[in-house]
C-alpha cells in the first residue's frame, strides 16, 4: 500500500509518515516539520517503486466507494444481497462510482431506489476514458473531501489500481457484514474519543431544530446536499409537508451524533461518519414515518410538527408557517386554472404538487424560501396586460396562473410576497445561527437566498454612452474576471474561464440590480436590456440603463468615479468547485448565475474596478496627451502591435508613475495600481 503523510495521527505530536494496511494507517515515522514527513514519504515510496500517496485528511467525513454492475446489481438486474446489506448497514457516506455512461442516469437512479440504497454521490462516465483510468481519477479527486475507508469493486484491474493509490478494496464476493466487526459492531469509545463538550459549541446548542450548532464547511455542504436531495424526493413522491427537512434540523441531529460518539461507537469509524449515520437515520424516519431501529426516539423532538412520531408542538416550531387564507385561496384558484389548461407549457409537475399542498394548508420551509426568491424574479411578468388586468382579453395568462400556483394573487401580490419574504428571512436567520465556519474550506459570504453567494469585483472600467432621445445610457463592464485572485475570504478564490457557460446558455431569467436590491431593477435578460457573455477576460455585461432615477444617478456617479464596483450573485452546483489540499484556494469551475449588480461596497476581487473610463488623472500626473494615451492603451489592451511612438509613450508613462510625495495617498494608490496594470500589459509587447 502507498505511503501518506498526516498531522492527525494519534501517536505523533506533529506530522506523521504513514502506510495504510488492512484499512488502518500505521505510523512509520514522526516529524516536527511537514516537509520532513514529505521527504520521508517520498524516500520510502521510491524504495518500494510506488507513487507517494500524498496528504490524508482523517477529519473528513468517512465514506465507502461502491461500483454498480456485478457489485451492487447483477447483470440480470437482481440485487447482490451481501453487498446491498453491507451498504445499508454502513453509517458513513456511500459514493457510487460506476463506468456506466451519463445517459443512463435516470435508469440507474431508478435501479438504486428499487434496491433501497441511499448514497451521497452518483458519479457516471461522461466520455470514453477507459474504466480503470476513469475510476482512479474520480477516486483521487474524492480524497479532497472524503476519508475513504473501503472500496467494493468487481473489476480486478480497478481493484488493483485502487489498492495502488491507497484504498482498502474488496471484491463483492468478499463482502460479509458478519466479518467486518470493525465497521459493524458497536463498542465503548476509547479514552481518546471520550470528549466532553466542544470548543465550538455551547452546551444545549443541539437542543432545537435551528440551535447554535457550529459545523465545518465540508460538513455543512454535505448536510445541505442531503436537505436538497431529500426534499426533492419527497416532492416527487407528493408526500406531506411534514416529511420535509431543513438544514437546522440536520445540523442539530449531526451535533447530537457527535456527542453520542464520545460515549460509544463502532470501532474503526470516525466521529464524522458516526454523526452522519445518525443524520441518515433521521431522514429515514422523516421519509417513512417510523424509525428503522425502534429504539431510535432521541431525535423525535426535532421532527416537524404533524409528523406521526414528532414530540414537537406547533408552539415549539422555530418559524410559524401557519398559512394565511389568501395564499391558500390563490393556490386553489391556480389549480383550477391549471385543470382548465391555462397554465401553459412552462409549469413543472413539482409546482403543481406543491400547490396542492398549499391549497390544503401545508407548506414546507424549503418552499417558502424558494417562493420568496421566485416572486422577486418573476414580478416583471405581471407587466403583461393579460397577467394583471382581469378585464383584459386572455386573462389569466400563463404568468398569472403561475403566480396563483405559487400562492400569490397576481391582482394583489404584495400581501403574499411580503409573507413569503418575512418567513424566508426568519428561516434563513435560523439557519445562519446554526452554521459557523469551522474549517479552512469555509467562507464568509453575503446571503441573498439559500445557498446563494455574492462576489464583488473592481477593475472594470465602465463604459457609458447615451442611447439618445431620453432612452437612458448604454453600459458595458465586467461582473467577473477570470483567473483573478480574490481578497482573502479567508481563502483565495479564482474563477475559471467557462464557469458561467451553462448559465448563459440556459433560458433562466437574469436581472441587473442596484446593490442586489430586487426592487431596483436596471435591466433584464428576458426583456433584452441585459446582455451577458463570456470572453477571454471574464463575464462581460452590456445593459441599457433606464432613464429612471436609479439609472440617471448611477450614470452620474460612475462618470465621477464615485461608484466603482460590480457584483454577481451565484450558487455552486455539485462538483462546480475544487479546493487545494490545504483548503487555502478555491476554484469556481461552474456556477449558476442568479443576478448581477452595480454596487458601492468593498470588492472581493481587486482585479476589477468599475469607474467610467477616463484617463484625465493619469494624463495629468504624467504630462501625457490624454487622447494619445487613450489610443495607445486601447491598442495595448486589445493585443494590437504598437508603433514606436505609442510604445515610447507607454514606457514613459510607466516610468513616471512612481511615488510622488506631493500628491495624496489615495491618488498615489490609484496611480500605483494603474502603473502595475500598465507594467503587465507592456510586458506583452
Amino acid at each position: 500500500m502507498p505511503y501518506f503523510i498526516t498531522d492527525q495521527q494519534g501517536d505523533c505530536d506533529g506530522w506523521a509518515t504513514v502506510k495504510e494496511e488492512d484499512g488502518a494507517l500505521l505510523t512509520i515515522g514522526c516529524h516536527a516539520a511537514k516537509q520532513d514527513a514529505v521527504d520521508h514519504m517520498i524516500a520510502v515510496s521510491l524504495a518500494e517503486d510506488m507513487d507517494p500517496g500524498g496528504e490524508r485528511d482523517l477529519s473528513a467525513p468517512a465514506a465507502i466507494v461502491v461500483d454498480i454492475d456485478d457489485t451492487l446489481i447483477a447483470l440480470n438486474g437482481d440485487p447482490i444481497e451481501n453487498v446491498v446489506a453491507f451498504v445499508k448497514e454502513y453509517t458513513g457516506a456511500v459514493l457510487i462510482v460506476t463506468a456506466r455512461r451519463e445517459a443512463r442516469r435516470d435508469e440507474t437512479i431508478a435501479q438504486l431506489d428499487a434496491i433501497g440504497v441511499d448514497y451521497e454521490l452518483l458519479q457516471m462516465r461522461s466520455d470514453r476514458t477507459p474504466e480503470v483510468a476513469y475510476k482512479a481519477a474520480v477516486v483521487k479527486n474524492l480524497f479532497a473531501n472524503w476519508n475513504i475507508e473501503l472500496a467494493i469493486e468487481n473489476n480486478a484491474n480497478v481493484r488493483a489500481e485502487y489498492a495502488r493509490i491507497g484504498i482498502t478494496v474488496l471484491a463483492p464476493s468478499g463482502v460479509d457484514p458478519q466479518e467486518l466487526p470493525q465497521m459493524l459492531k458497536r463498542a465503548p469509545a476509547p479514552p481518546k474519543d471520550q470528549i466532553t463538550g466542544s470548543d465550538a459549541n455551547d452546551p444545549g446548542s443541539a437542543s432545537g431544530a435551528g440551535g447554535d450548532v457550529k459545523l465545518g464547511a465540508t460538513t455543512e455542504k454535505a448536510l445541505r446536499n442531503k436537505v436538497s436531495e431529500h426534499n426533492d424526493a419527497m416532492d416527487a413522491a407528493d408526500r406531506p409537508a411534514y416529511t420535509r427537512t431543513t438544514f437546522g434540523q440536520l445540523a442539530a441531529v449531526y451535533r447530537r451524533g457527535s456527542g453520542a460518539y464520545s460515549s460509544s461507537h463502532r470501532p474503526g469509524i470516525s466521529r464524522a461518519a458516526w454523526s452522519m449515520g445518525r443524520v441518515n437515520a433521521f431522514l429515514y424516519l422523516l421519509r417513512t414515518g417510523a424509525p428503522e431501529n425502534k429504539n431510535y426516539v432521541t431525535d423525535n423532538d426535532l421532527l416537524p410538527a404533524g409528523h406521526p412520531k414528532s414530540t414537537r408542538t406547533i408552539d415549539a416550531r422555530q418559524v410559524d408557517l401557519s398559512m394565511p387564507e389568501y395564499i391558500i385561496e390563490a393556490a386553489a384558484r391556480g389549480l383550477e386554472y391549471h385543470a382548465a389548461g391555462l397554465s401553459g407549457d412552462g409549469v413543472v409537475e413539482r409546482t403543481i404538487r406543491e400547490a396542492r399542498l398549499m391549497a390544503d394548508g401545508q407548506v414546507s420551509e424549503d418552499k417558502v424560501v424558494r417562493a420568496s426568491a421566485w416572486a422577486a424574479r418573476h414580478l416583471v411578468d405581471l407587466e403583461a396586460e393579460d397577467n394583471r388586468d382581469p378585464d383584459a382579453e386572455g386573462f389569466p395568462g400563463a404568468g398569472a396562473v403561475a403566480f396563483y400556483l405559487w400562492g400569490i394573487d397576481p391582482l394583489d401580490p404584495q400581501p403574499a410576497m411580503e409573507w413569503f419574504a418575512r418567513k424566508s428571512e426568519q428561516i434563513q436567520a435560523e439557519e445562519r445561527s446554526a452554521f459557523v465556519v469551522g474549517e479552512p474550506r469555509g467562507a464568509n459570504i453575503d446571503p441573498m437566498t439559500t445557498s446563494v453567494e455574492t462576489r464583488r469585483i473592481t477593475v472594470n472600467e465602465f463604459e457609458l454612452r447615451d442611447l439618445g432621445e431620453g432612452d437612458g445610457m448604454a453600459f458595458t463592464g465586467y461582473a467577473a474576471v477570470f483567473n483573478s485572485e480574490s481578497e482573502p475570504l479567508p481563502f483565495i478564490e479564482r474563477i475559471a474561464p467557462g464557469a458561467f457557460a451553462n448559465s448563459l446558455s440556459s433560458r433562466n431569467e437574469i436581472k441587473m440590480f442596484v446593490n442586489h436590491d430586487t426592487t431596483r431593477v436596471l435591466a433584464s435578460k428576458r426583456a433584452g436590456t441585459l446582455r451577458l457573455s463570456e470572453d477571454a477576460h471574464g463575464l462581460r455585461v452590456e445593459a441599457d440603463l433606464p432613464p429612471t432615477t436609479d439609472g440617471k444617478d448611477l450614470a452620474i456617479l460612475m462618470r465621477r468615479g464615485d461608484v466603482d464596483s460590480m457584483s454577481f450573485g451565484f450558487s455552486v452546483p455539485s462538483g462546480g468547485d475544487t479546493w487545494s489540499p490545504d483548503g487555502a484556494t478555491r476554484e469556481l469551475r461552474e456556477v449558476r448565475l442568479h443576478e448581477v449588480s452595480i454596487v458601492t461596497a468593498f470588492p472581493a476581487y481587486t482585479a476589477t474596478t468599475a469607474g467610467v473610463r477616463s484617463l484625465d488623472n493619469l494624463a495629468a500626473a504624467t504630462g501625457a496627451d490624454v487622447s494619445e494615451l487613450d489610443a495607445a492603451i486601447t491598442k495595448l489592451e486589445a493585443g494590437e502591435i504598437l508603433d514606436d511612438d505609442a510604445a515610447m509613450l507607454i514606457e514613459s508613462v510607466v516610468q513616471k508613475l512612481r511615488a510622488d510625495t506631493t500628491i495624496g495617498a489615495e491618488v498615489q494608490a490609484s496611480l500605483d495600481m494603474k502603473r502595475k496594470q500598465l507594467d503587465l500589459l507592456f510586458s506583452r509587447v
